[in-house]
């Protein structure tokens, strides 16, 4: 079997017949929270599964056919197989909570905006806690059944590695992502050529592809502008995690932005929530805005309190000097032609993000921008939503402080992704019925009480 990809094809690997399956558990990151499908591809190879930095995909791409094979006559190893299959099968196939409590018919997606992602060690597309908790929610919107689509950036390269010389001195290494070799497959269209979108950018238009991250129930596309029809200063665009300098950053931020939505419409995918995560993302409010204007015959400020009211936004930075800020200058340089393009003033979308509209000198603001756009949003902890809303406040100077519309939702984690191994097997001995699925349900976790203590 073969997909086209970027360059010429990429090849899954000769797999025998009954073991075809393997591929479809590789390319799904539902592995990353199943020890017992993480088992099966350790099994065949100790030692690549670690040289591969726990890589499914690379594991069947680098091990010796002779393995394949042994693992294909082996009955122990075909149960441990189909019992994966399985799991698999009933989690995508079965029904999720919301399946249950939401009959009626599904109006559009909830599309989820993050600059990182962090999902498994292989897929270094995240540098900290903001990633991992992009990751955590994709897979905890899986497990729930939720009509999630999430919206990134594929990176070439992804944030540094720290290394130490022999004299204690550090440096940055920047390992390439070679995408033909990691657990993620390029989009395509119905010719089965590399689908593509263009926006506009500065005094030209950009090419923006995209790569397909499956996370159980979940689709998550990265952008890439790592294309042959772009110069090679755009190809470099997705090429580091927070990499470069100011410019550098606003150019990932309109592409995950106005490249997002784009590749939405392209895709045929409707936005029915917008959720930003992080004030990186507040231009794909600005690239709504403008679509609803022209889709529907409204006025800026129609279609902006139709926007606003679809979107939350969640913040994290308690602190301003952690905030994107970009000049007029920068502003004017790359949305110059989307005023003209659109017919609209500059000082409106200027003022969504600055915190005096119309006063000169003023840098764009992109958690302005995402706060002013957005009808919910919230913190991160009951703490920070009240740091929040003091940073916040001269947006809303008629409010006393404790009347500033940010809530909170506290940080959580994805339970079974972060349940070792060993917890994991303790936990299904011992559990009357499937622990993974009702985490919030204090009636599991009394279970465990009687567990003798030498067991933990």
């Amino acid at each position: 079997m073969k997909l086209t990809s970027i360059s010429n094809y990429r090849f899954t690997p000769n797999l025998p017949e009954n073991l075809a399956r393997l591929t479809e558990l590789a390319y799904n990151y539902y592995w990353s929270w199943r020890p017992e499908i993480v088992d099966l591809f350790r099994r065949l190879d100790p030692d690549l599964w670690e040289t591969s930095h726990h890589n499914p995909v690379r594991v069947l791409l680098d091990i010796p056919q002779w393995k394949l094979t042994r693992a294909s006559a082996s009955p122990e190893y075909i149960e441990h197989y189909k019992h994966c299959l399985h799991l698999l099968d009933s989690y995508l196939h079965g029904e999720s909570w919301y399946s249950q409590v939401h009959t009626g018919e599904q109006s559009g997606r909830i599309v989820f905006f993050s600059m990182e992602y962090g999902l498994a060690e292989c897929l270094p597309l995240y540098s900290g806690g903001l990633g991992v908790l992009s990751g955590d929610y994709l897979k905890a919107a899986s497990d729930l059944g939720l009509p999630v689509v999430g919206i990134g950036l594929a990176y070439r390269q992804g944030y540094f590695q720290q290394r130490l010389d022999a004299d204690g001195r550090q440096y940055e290494l920047y390992p390439l992502n070679d995408f033909e070799l990691l657990p993620i497959q390029p989009v395509l269209d119905e010719n089965g050529n590399r689908l593509t979108i263009q926006i506009p950018f500065h005094n030209r238009q950009l090419t923006i592809g995209a790569w397909l991250v499956t996370v159980g129930r979940i689709p998550l596309y990265v952008l890439d502008t790592d294309l042959p029809e772009n110069t090679p200063a755009d190809r470099s665009i997705t090429h580091t995690l927070y990499g470069g300098d100011r410019e550098t950053r606003i150019q990932q931020e309109i592409v995950l932005g106005f490249g997002g939505v784009e590749m939405l419409r392209r895709l045929g995918i409707k936005m029915s929530v917008c959720h930003m995560n992080e004030g990186h993302s507040a231009f794909v409010q600005i690239a709504r805005v403008l679509h609803a204007a022209a889709d529907q015959k409204l006025s800026w400020f129609e279609a902006l309190q139709l926007v606003s009211a679809g979107t939350l936004f969640t913040t994290h930075t308690p602190v301003p000097a952690g905030i994107d800020e970009f000049s007029t200058e920068l502003m004017d340089k790359y949305f110059g032609q989307v005023y003209d393009r659109y017919g609209i003033s500059r000082d409106e979308v200027l003022g969504l993000g600055t915190l005096r509209p119309g006063a000169p000198g003023q840098p764009f603001n992109m958690a302005i921008c995402a706060l002013r756009t957005s009808d919910y949003t919230n913190g991160v902890s009951r703490l920070h939503a009240d740091v929040s809303r003091r940073m916040w406040s001269e947006s809303w100077p008629s409010l006393p402080h404790e009347e500033v519309p940010i809530d909170f939702v506290t940080n959580g984690v994805h339970h079974a992704t972060w349940s070792s191994q060993d917890m994991s097997e303790l936990f299904g001995r011992h559990f009357q019925s499937e622990w993974r699925d009702s985490p919030d349900d204090k009636r599991y976790w009394s279970h465990i009480e009687p567990v003798p203590d030498h067991e933990i």
